[in-house]
């Protein structure tokens, strides 16, 4: 005995489409802004983390990235791509 509503299956897939330029319009104020910031230097603006790439290059060969080969949850994230996941190993030792 179901006593659910039939119909359309209606789960969520994303809550925004690919492109969120799909959202917004032509005349929007914003693309002048996005255009506006788009031609600032930011770095001479002062801002420190503009190239994406470089930070993640400086992230990805500090030495708390290395990965421990004895640890195996540690090598099966590496070994799965999920190292950019948040995760935590708790270990304790008692001397």
């Amino acid at each position: 005995m179901s006593h659910h509503i039939k119909g359309q299956s209606r789960p969520q897939t994303t809550l925004f489409p690919e492109a969120i330029d799909d959202f917004v319009t032509q005349d929007n104020p914003i693309r002048v802004i996005d255009v506006f910031v788009g031609q600032l230097d930011l770095l001479a603006l002062g801002f420190e983390a503009v190239n994406a790439k470089l930070t993640e290059k400086e992230v990805n060969e500090h030495p708390d990235k290395q990965v421990s080969q004895t640890d195996p949850d540690a090598c099966l994230m590496h070994t799965h791509h999920m190292e950019r996941r948040v995760c935590y190993n708790v270990q304790s030792a008692v001397d």
